[in-house]
């Protein structure tokens, strides 16, 4: 591992350079394209390099180590990341810039050979094609952003304790956030999952290393364990089951309507019909209902 830190140091030494180069030649007031992205391409492979260093280094680590580790190499990443953004920041502000001065000045000769009326209404109704790769741009830059700055599902990931009526929301978030995140290794996928996970659903789990083959066997566990659609459905029907009766004033009985509507919710987003749980639940729920209250309804 010592030889595998050494080559690695290497790798970030010429990262650190190529960064450099690179912000020299945006501070340049004529800037070689060329060169940029020549510079950016070695960039890049110097960003793989390092990302399979990195998977390498924490699977032979001390666990007490990865935080550490982890967060060391996610600077790295993130000032790559940084740069790369920045070059095409450049390249699209310039673009950008280019597309304003040939249309400005076709606004101003009506002789030009593409001359265009900007209030006509081809014109108002079909998107210029600048406004699409902006869109298209802003777009990229929004998924960049939201992978680059993957300690973010520390703060905003929810917990999981192995209540089955928090698996699907749970899951949902964490694969979204980590699990379809192709910045992040396996072992580091596995250590955030560690960390948002509880009680039972943490025991399923404990026996297991921290490695990368480890992670997939562990999403399955867990899978098979809580998100089953047939254990959910069971858990919705059983929540209904145990409401506790309302009392016979409107804000205990709105509250009883609301937690029968979260159930029903959530039952009908599994793709369950109302008619497979209905004829059971009608006459449990009428039944808790108050004396009153159920007179009114007859």
């Amino acid at each position: 591992m010592t030889k595998k830190k050494a080559i690695r140091v290497g790798h970030r030494g010429a990262a650190r350079r190529l960064i450099s180069k690179i912000e020299e030649e945006l501070e340049k007031e004529t800037t070689q394209r060329d060169e940029i992205e020549s510079l950016c391409e070695t960039l890049k492979k110097k960003r793989d390099i390092l990302s399979e260093l990195d998977n390498e280094i924490l699977e032979e680590i001390a666990e007490e180590n990865m935080e550490a580790e982890i967060e060391d190499s996610d600077r790295y990443v993130l000032d790559i990341e940084r740069v790369l953004t920045k070059v095409r920041n450049s390249s699209s502000s310039k673009q950008k810039n280019k597309s304003n001065e040939t249309s400005s000045n076709q606004n101003l000769n009506p002789n030009a050979a593409d001359f265009v009326f900007i209030n006509s209404t081809s014109t108002r109704n079909t998107p210029h094609p600048m406004q699409n790769n902006d869109m298209q741009y802003r777009s990229s830059m929004s998924a960049t952003n939201s992978s680059i700055y993957h300690k973010l599902p520390k703060l905003n990931l929810p917990y999981f304790n192995g209540n089955l009526l928090n698996w699907q929301p749970f899951w949902d978030a964490y694969q979204s956030t980590i699990h379809d995140n192709q910045t992040l290794t396996d072992v580091q996928k596995f250590t955030y999952l560690q960390n948002q996970i509880q009680g039972i659903a943490a025991q399923c789990i404990a026996g297991l290393p921290l490695t990368s083959a480890n992670y997939y066997q562990a999403v399955s566990i867990l899978r098979e364990r809580f998100g089953q659609n047939h254990k959910i459905t069971n858990a919705y029907i059983q929540n209904l089951i145990d409401l506790p009766a309302p009392r016979s004033n409107a804000d205990s009985l709105r509250n009883f309507s609301d937690r029968i509507e979260c159930s029903i919710r959530g039952l009908e987003s599994l793709g369950t019909n109302e008619s497979t749980f209905g004829a059971i639940l009608t006459p449990i729920i009428y039944n808790k209902l108050p004396s009153d209250v159920r007179k009114n309804i007859r």
